[in-house]
């Protein structure tokens, strides 16, 4: 018998699939930044299509999809209120406290030579 990994029927199972939702639409919103739209629905419901056969307990698939669409909804909105400041701090900054003093130095360096080597150009020309 296989095992679900996501049961809505119990209030903590039901909450485990609203954080992978909410991620997932957090996520969407990321990768739309800065050109935000509104929440896309149909991006929702193939999303919670292809976690359907992890989910166990469902009253009705329209349901489901309803509510996972809702999940991902939020998630999007909270993504899409955020700075670009505040999403550098939280997915960035806050990790970075876990890591050797090392690793993180060896981390930003890296960053700011590759990606972000614009914007260490234009800080340095302000020196």
């Amino acid at each position: 018998m296989e095992h679900s990994t996501y049961c809505f029927a119990s209030a903590e199972g039901k909450f485990v699939l609203f954080v992978e939702a909410f991620a997932r639409g957090w996520l969407a919103a990321l990768l739309d930044f800065p050109r935000l739209g509104s929440p896309d629905g149909a991006q929702a419901e193939i999303e919670a299509l292809v976690l359907l056969p992890q989910v166990c307990c469902i009253p009705t698939e329209e349901a489901y999809e309803a509510w996972y669409a809702r999940a991902w909804s939020v998630g999007y909105s909270d993504a899409s209120t955020l700075s670009e400041h505040e999403i550098t701090m939280v997915l960035v900054a806050l990790p970075l406290k876990s890591r050797p003093t090392d690793d993180a130095l060896a981390f930003i360096k890296e960053t700011f030579t590759t990606e972000g080597r614009a914007a260490l150009n234009n800080l340095y020309a302000r020196m």
